[in-house]
């Protein structure tokens, strides 16, 4: 619920930029910040000037990856705020209470302690879950300010076809301090090496998935055929996450869809 209202805020927020003005239009993204804030919590109240980072870097005519990057910088402070505020007696508050509440809900498990650790790893892992939700939301909210845009004849940076979408690949770096800050790091570090790895891991499933789209278009497969493959990898769940993570991560290095530019004989010699 959440992530809708998000999406429809960004997009909401960047069209009307677009049409009107970023410059008119920030004293009322900063009351739907409020508002959004109040009623559905932090990430809803980031929503409106993310829509706003997102026009300003339309009207300065970026590209779609630098748009989202930028609009996303406040989903990156929320992240570090969650990470920074609970600490390791505010997580056990936490992971009590909500055990405790899923309890009288009515969620039967015969082992008490395994449901808690679930709900630990789940806080744990909050600060990542919320910046990848949000970047998520920064992108489908861009989809639909752009599709909004055509039918009023308003242009904004085209972004690739999911099919053809690849992160960075300087975005590996951040995988890699995630990797050296869990086997060196604790208390702090420790936790945001996890986020960074369950956020990298997001990015190359996405990746994954891409390739995938890919493929299944280039192999001009059926589209019932497609959708029970991806039906399949959701009742899969964690592995399948693993898998087509694995896929983004080799796509990284190997190229396989041939999306990096040609590089020219010489032309970086001296």
């Amino acid at each position: 619920m959440v992530l809708l209202i998000c999406v429809v805020l960004i997009g909401a927020v960047l069209l009307a930029a677009v049409r009107f003005g970023p410059r008119w239009l920030l004293p009322v993204s900063l009351g739907l910040s409020f508002g959004s804030a109040a009623l559905f919590g932090p990430a809803a109240g980031l929503a409106p000037l993310m829509g706003m980072l997102a026009a300003a870097q339309v009207a300065r005519r970026r590209s779609f990856g630098v748009v989202v990057a930028v609009a996303s910088a406040p989903a990156a402070f929320l992240a570090v705020w969650l990470l920074l505020l609970l600490d390791a007696a505010a997580r056990d508050g936490l992971v009590a209470e909500v055990t405790s509440q899923l309890m009288r809900l009515g969620l039967q498990t015969a082992d008490e302690q395994a449901l808690r650790q679930i709900v630990g790893w789940v806080a744990r892992l909050q600060p990542g879950i919320e910046f990848i939700s949000l970047v998520l939301a920064v992108a489908l909210g861009y989809r639909l300010a752009d599709r909004l845009a055509r039918r009023w004849h308003l242009a904004l940076p085209e972004g690739p076809s999911f099919r053809y979408w690849r992160p960075w690949d300087e975005l590996i770096w951040v995988a890699v301090v995630g990797l050296a800050l869990a086997l060196i790091g604790h208390g702090v570090l420790f936790e945001l090496a996890l986020n960074l790895l369950v956020v990298m891991v997001m990015v190359y499933a996405a990746q994954g998935l891409a390739l995938v789209r890919f493929l299944a278009w280039r192999r001009g497969l059926p589209k019932w055929l497609e959708g029970v493959f991806y039906l399949a990898l959701l009742f899969a769940s964690g592995l399948a996450v693993i898998v087509v993570a694995g896929l983004g991560l080799l796509d990284t290095w190997f190229d396989w869809r041939r999306l990096r530019p040609a590089e020219v004989p010489g032309e970086t010699d001296g």
